[in-house]
């Protein structure tokens, strides 16, 4: 059976996906969060495709109390690969709530947006990078990294490979970034970085890069 969701009942289902806590949810929240309220209408749809189990809760009024069951959140998921409606376009506060949990999801994991952004900036700084460096810069990382694929500074890893001169390891590391030999990412603590940190920095399109890794 085709749900044929509306654009709104769609935008409710991301916006239980993204919502802090997906259960007990009531309209009053969603509201307050992304300006959407369900109808009752659009309540019961969703209640029978299966996506929202709502019941009545506890204080005045008894409001509904909404949440994601297992088929709603795979429904979600799968809205975040659609294309919207022509003239359409999905609630804002939903949409940017959705970008709020990506920018915390690049945070926790120590990556940047290049990770998800940057297939097509990588690519141009590709250049053929000496087999003897790319083992000297593994070798480096392994003994820096407490273990596999950890983050180990930039700085500490300059300092083993002192005898390479900066601007050959500057354009290796760009070179296997942009191959995705490697990770690099920015320390989001900036207020840990000493000068030496900061003078370690790779800087590519603009933003200086702290930490390495590999694997």
């Amino acid at each position: 059976m085709s749900d044929e969701l509306t654009v709104r009942e769609r935008a409710a289902l991301l916006a239980f996906l993204v919502h802090q806590s997906a259960d007990n949810v009531t309209n009053n929240e969603l509201y307050e969060a992304y300006g959407l309220a369900l109808k009752a209408k659009e309540r019961e749809r969703l209640e029978r495709f299966g996506y929202v189990s709502a019941v009545r809760g506890p204080g005045p009024g008894n409001p509904f109390l909404h949440e994601l069951t297992d088929a709603g959140r795979g429904r979600a998921e799968k809205e975040l690969g659609e294309t919207p409606e022509a003239g359409r376009p999905l609630n804002s506060k939903v949409a940017y709530a959705l970008f709020n949990r990506i920018h915390e999801f690049l945070e926790r994991n120590y990556m940047d947006a290049a990770t998800i952004f940057g297939a097509k900036r990588r690519a141009a700084h590709r250049v053929d990078v000496r087999p003897e460096l790319v083992d000297a810069i593994t070798s480096a990382y392994e003994k820096l990294a407490r273990t596999p694929a950890s983050w180990v500074s930039l700085k500490h890893l300059r300092e083993v490979l002192s005898e390479v001169p900066r601007p050959e390891l500057d354009e290796a590391l760009i070179s296997l970034y942009s191959g995705r030999k490697i990770r690099l990412t920015t320390e989001s603590n900036r207020k840990t970085l000493r000068q030496p940190d900061r003078d370690a920095a790779l800087t590519i399109a603009g933003d200086d890069k702290h930490l390495i890794s590999i694997g």
